[in-house]
């Protein structure tokens, strides 16, 4: 696993910002959606795809 490329902090209303290394890794876009999973005490971050079928 890689280390850390960032940090951010959680804003008061709860947003925080996609350092620039990782949306420059995922190939993020303006209105790309990213999911969050938990796995114990870990959050992973993913590029939500199409997934060729149902448009999503």
């Amino acid at each position: 696993m890689m280390g850390p490329l960032d940090e951010t902090k959680i804003s008061p209303s709860n947003t925080t910002t996609v350092p620039r290394p990782v949306r420059n890794l995922l190939e993020l876009e303006v209105g790309d959606v990213v999911q969050w999973h938990i796995d114990d005490e870990e959050i992973l971050v993913r590029k939500k795809v199409d997934d060729g079928v149902t448009g999503e």
